[in-house]
């Protein structure tokens, strides 16, 4: 319930802006992250995408070469500090300073509750 009244209080801080077709959403309130609902939007984006596709994604070599980076560096952070099971803060730190702004970060980094 939390995060959803987080997206929701972000959601309520956006003034849609419209000019001609093109449609933008302001912060009212700068201080406040969009974070929550950034991801939101682009969740939704990427579903009609999908769905648009008829199930047929398209996954561009960027994306899955950055992954790859992604997974390895965690495998030799792991192996260099001899970590096993559940991540520790030294695997967190060091996957953040890298990767802290991706989707692979907060799936494998998130805090849980």
């Amino acid at each position: 319930h939390e995060m959803t009244t987080r997206l929701f209080e972000e959601m309520a801080n956006l003034r849609l802006k419209g000019v001609g077709t093109d449609v933008k959403l302001e912060q009212i309130n700068t201080n406040m992250l969009k974070d929550k609902f950034s991801s939101f939007e682009y969740g939704l984006w990427r579903i009609k995408e999908i769905e648009d596709l008829k199930g047929n994604t398209l996954v561009s070599e960027g994306i899955e070469a950055n992954y790859l980076d992604f997974q390895h560096m965690r495998k030799e952070i792991r192996r260099e500090h001899h970590i096993s099971g559940h991540h520790s803060i030294i695997e967190t730190n060091l996957m953040r300073e890298a990767y802290g702004r991706t989707y692979w970060y907060y799936y494998y980094y998130g805090q849980r509750r």
